[in-house]
């Protein structure tokens, strides 16, 4: 049965001659242990098929060396892995549009990109769609846009970016049934089947009341003293004295017939109507009219 090189035991290997010789044995054992030690080291020095397994800081090492133009320190794990794997495949084939799929779905996988003559677009005009369903880093336009333009041809133009999402749901039916088995009629009797129920009946009862009093003491408090005491007020007998004071005013009537209306306080303004006559004058003029006699003149 064939080993691998980290299975190997250099003492397998030794010749007929040193097997019989205790200290060539004893010599070969402390060699094979130091050879197993640099078998396990030598894993370390394969990078390339173990990106895998390899740990964050050497991702990161990598990345600066590759040149990875897309790499992000604050990335996870994972997306770090994917981007590296990529990025020897999207430098050879920089500036078509596999290259640019090829980054975003590094980052965001399922994305891909929809030339103009898809959706009826300007000519050398592309849109992206980007699938943020398994979304571990944030999408935005900025990141996008820095990505675009790292792999994309300077003739191509981006028209817009467009989040997508899906969503899929699961619906799952279920059965169940139940045995019934029903005994043929008239061979059981109501109440016993499947099992014996207990019978239950109204018995003559009794219902005493009583009534208990007990005795609360209450101390009431004096008004004007709860929360804080108040200015107290009494009422004294009161008098209320009453004058009464009055002028005297002369007025003088005259005489009916003494005095003439509009002369008594004061004179007032009289008025007057004067005799007038009004005078008619008639004016008459003259016309002459002449006719002439009937039948005077001939008619043609």
């Amino acid at each position: 049965m064939s080993k691998t090189i980290y299975e190997m035991d250099f003492t397998d290997n030794f010749p007929d001659a040193l097997c019989y010789d205790p200290k060539m044995v004893a010599l070969g054992a402390i060699a094979a242990v130091e050879l197993e030690e640099v078998n396990d080291e030598m894993k370390n020095a394969m990078i390339y098929e173990r990106i895998d397994e390899l740990p964050e800081k050497v991702l990161d090492v990598l990345a600066y060396d590759f040149n990875a133009d897309l790499y992000d320190y604050t990335y996870p794990v994972e997306t770090k892995r994917s981007i590296i794997k990529n990025c020897f495949k999207a430098s050879r084939i920089k500036g078509t549009v596999y290259a640019t799929e090829l980054a975003l779905q590094a980052v965001w996988a399922g994305s891909y990109v929809e030339e103009w003559f898809d959706y009826n677009g300007q000519p050398f005009h592309f849109r992206v769609v980007c699938d943020v369903t398994k979304n571990e880093v944030q999408a935005d336009n900025q990141t996008i846009e820095h990505m675009i333009r790292k792999q994309k041809r300077l003739s191509a133009k981006l028209d817009e970016t467009i989040f997508q999402c899906v969503i899929s749901c699961r619906i799952l039916t279920h059965a169940d049934y139940a045995e019934y088995s029903a005994p043929v009629t008239g061979r059981l009797a109501a109440g016993t089947h499947p099992a014996r129920r207990t019978r239950g009946g109204q018995a003559a009862s009794l219902v005493t009341a009583g009534t208990k009093a007990e005795v609360f003491l209450y101390t009431a408090t004096l008004a004007g003293t709860k929360p804080e005491r108040s200015t107290l007020f009494r009422e004294q007998e009161s008098q209320i004295a009453a004058e009464t004071e009055f002028k005297a005013f002369c007025y003088k009537t005259y005489a009916t017939g003494q005095k003439k209306a509009g002369e008594t306080p004061q004179r007032s303004t009289r008025g007057a109507t004067d005799g007038g006559a009004v005078q008619t004058v008639i004016d008459a003029a003259g016309f002459a009219y002449k006719s002439r006699l009937c039948g005077s003149k001939r008619k043609l």
